[in-house]
């Protein structure tokens, strides 16, 4: 038997990465180890345009949600901005697995950690989804920084064929798991409220959102916790008149020396065509307004403008201080992207809150991957994780 054709491995390689990739984000966050092949399979074709294929065919399936939602958001009669979007993205984040590939092999040492930082970092980090640094969490619970560091050691030891340095790799994951006493157990003061309220902010009608906001004012009455969570977006709009609203029961919270925090549509004094999606404060602790880094392109960060946009806020703070501890919020999106812990875990948070309106997205796998990987950071670092989700 002669050897095996170019186009023959290239096949194989491309059809290897879309399983990686189902498995990993389609069918269980538990298998996103196995995303440390990617870069090899990627890297290691015999030309640019089979390196090509291997990529687009990875983050081609990874990134299928994304038709999934937008073919809701514009409909499913108009499919074709869906598709655009999903090919779009995919290009955009198989790019820094094309241009660094090479006939020569010696580099890839340098090569794939530099692709790996660009997928991690905005501007592309701002789509960053499905990297090969979230399996840290599952490979490394509790060695934070030096786990994420072990993963970029495992994926240039795979595509080197550094055999020896995987092993040692290997060995060092079975070691983490075995000694791993599972993350600190978040404070028995904090606690989170899932609810089912649907898409609130679709509604136009008064009634319901009364009606919401009367529910979520007599659960936080009827739970004596030091700090209750509430989903995204729970709460239509939040201005001066809610806050006269909500007077008596933040009265009555604050006599108890209780906080809730509530995800919420807050006004912007830029444009009266834009919002924030935001995490109101309200309570025994300083009333304040934590707002989301990363909205979801397009749909609600329009780079164009548009009637109700949202703000990137890359540079936003990342933390607050609640009931003694600094709690790193993550609001929906922002749970599947690699950056918004790293920038938020550098602050050295105790506690990750994570905060998510499941309406759109419930038909998908992505409510499942953003637990998924709200888990594995938290078990990477060692933290407790708090997450409220509305369905």
């Amino acid at each position: 038997m002669g050897p095996v054709s170019n186009r023959t491995v290239a096949a194989l390689s491309a059809l290897s990465a879309a399983s990686v990739s189902w498995l990993a984000w389609h069918v269980s966050p538990a298998l996103v180890p196995l995303t440390i092949l990617f870069p090899a399979l990627a890297l290691n074709q015999r030309s640019r345009i089979a390196a090509t294929g291997v990529a687009l065919a990875y983050y081609s399936v990874s990134s299928f949600p994304v038709v999934q939602i937008s073919s809701g958001y514009f409909g499913v009669a108009n499919i074709l901005p869906s598709v655009l979007l999903w090919a779009l993205a995919s290009a955009i984040l198989a790019l820094p697995w094309i241009i660094p590939w090479r006939r020569d092999r010696d580099q890839d040492a340098w090569r794939l950690p530099a692709a790996l930082l660009i997928i991690t970092v905005p501007p592309i980090g701002i789509i960053g989804w499905a990297s090969p640094l979230t399996g840290a969490g599952v490979l490394f619970p509790g060695l934070g920084w030096y786990g994420i560091l072990l993963v970029a050691v495992a994926c240039v030891a795979v595509a080197s064929q550094w055999w020896n340095v995987a092993i040692a790799v290997a060995l060092a994951a079975l070691a983490a798991n075995l000694s791993y006493k599972g993350p600190r157990p978040p404070r028995s003061t904090w606690v989170a409220v899932n609810t089912e309220f649907g898409s609130i902010q679709a509604s136009d009608d008064p009634t319901i959102e009364f009606s919401v906001a009367e529910q979520i004012q007599r659960t936080a009455l009827d739970i004596d916790r030091r700090v209750i969570v509430f989903p995204e977006l729970v709460v239509r709009r939040w201005g001066e008149s809610t806050d006269l609203f909500w007077g008596p029961t933040l009265d009555k919270l604050r006599a108890r020396g209780n906080t809730v925090l509530v995800g919420a549509r807050s006004a912007s004094s830029v444009s009266p065509d834009e919002y924030r999606n935001t995490v109101v404060i309200r309570g025994a602790d300083e009333p304040s307004r934590f707002e989301q880094r990363i909205p979801v392109p397009l749909a609600m960060w329009k780079p164009w403008g548009g009637k109700d946009r949202v703000p990137l806020n890359l540079f936003g703070t990342p933390t607050v201080e609640l009931a003694g501890d600094r709690a790193a919020i993550l609001i929906c999106y922002e749970q599947l992207l690699p950056w918004s812990y790293l920038s938020a875990l550098w602050h050295r948070p105790t506690v990750i809150v994570g905060l998510s309106n499941a309406t759109w997205t419930k038909a998908t796998v992505i409510p499942r991957n953003q637990s998924g990987a709200l888990r594995a950071w938290g078990r990477l670092f060692g933290l407790p994780i708090i997450s409220a989700i509305n369905y």
